[in-house]
C-alpha cells in the first residue's frame, strides 16, 4: 500500500475522491492513515513519474565535486533543510538565524554545524 503524498492534493480532496469512488483508501491498522494500492495511483501523472523513475540507479551516482550551501532563517525549520541537503550531498558552510534559542537548539543537535547567530550578512 502506498501513501499519496506526491499527488499534491489536500486532505479534503482525498476525502471527496473517497466519497465519489475516484480514489478509495484502505486504512492503515497502525495509525488509521489513508493508504492506496499502486494500481489506483498509477492514473495520476505525479505517481507515474515516481513509479517510472530510475531512482535505484540514480542514488548510486557519486558527485565529482563537493557542493556547499548557506542557509538563512535556519531556525524556522530547526535545521531540517540543512539535514535534507546534507542527505543530498551538500555541505553546510553556515546556518544563520536571528533567534538565539533556535541557534542553541541547532548547536546542541549538530555541534559540527557553523551556526551564526544575529543579523544577516
Amino acid at each position: 500500500m502506498l501513501k499519496p503524498q506526491r499527488l499534491s492534493v489536500s486532505k479534503e480532496t482525498l476525502r471527496r475522491w473517497g466519497n465519489n469512488g475516484t480514489l478509495v483508501p484502505q486504512r492503515s491498522p497502525d495509525n488509521n492513515y489513508r493508504e492506496y494500492h499502486r494500481s489506483q495511483l498509477e492514473k495520476f501523472e505525479q505517481a507515474q513519474l515516481l513509479f517510472n523513475s530510475d531512482w535505484d540507479n540514480e542514488v548510486t551516482i557519486k558527485q565529482y565535486k563537493e557542493y556547499r550551501l548557506i542557509e538563512l532563517f535556519a531556525g524556522a525549520g530547526a535545521g531540517g533543510l540543512a539535514l535534507g541537503m546534507e542527505e543530498a550531498g551538500f555541505k553546510s558552510v553556515f546556518l544563520n538565524e536571528l533567534d538565539k534559542h533556535a541557534c542553541n537548539t541547532l548547536r546542541k543537535n549538530r555541534p559540527e554545524w557553523n551556526v551564526i547567530e544575529g543579523g544577516y550578512c
